[in-house]
């Protein structure tokens, strides 16, 4: 009979921690998908930002000072930012989506003009489910 190792709440918190920390070295960033578990226990701990000790705070906003932020926001922020650099290298926002490097920022562009024709009918019982 195998037994299996149970860890304490701290244990597995910090598991979680240096998980985030491998993640943010792998993908430079903390947009960690929801449907994985690290995902998940990120949602929770941003969720449970105001009671979560200080300690633990100190140690998440070491791996990303916007750690607090959701996914959706720095989401938004990174193609936003990522328009920024293309206007700025070639004077306009008219992104082509013949390359490779610019596929997803021309899909969250589309995704942001069917968000805002959505928004901008009245009819459409417009609802904060809508894609970021």
């Amino acid at each position: 009979m195998s037994k299996t190792k149970k860890f304490t709440r701290n244990q597995a918190w910090g598991n979680y921690l240096k998980l985030l920390k491998t993640y943010k070295k792998k993908h430079g960033n903390v947009i960690v998908p929801v449907k994985i578990p690290l995902g998940g226990w990120l949602r929770r701990q941003r969720i449970m930002w105001e009671r979560l000790s200080e300690e633990k705070k100190e140690k998440l906003l070491a791996v990303n000072q916007n750690i607090e932020v959701s996914n959706e926001n720095l989401t938004f922020q990174r193609y936003f930012d990522d328009l920024l650099a293309y206007q700025k290298k070639y004077g306009d926002i008219n992104v082509p989506d013949t390359t490779l490097e610019n596929k997803a920022l021309c899909r969250w562009i589309a995704r942001q003009r069917q968000n805002n024709r959505e928004y901008l009918n009245l009819s459409n019982k417009w609802t904060p489910k809508r894609k970021e």
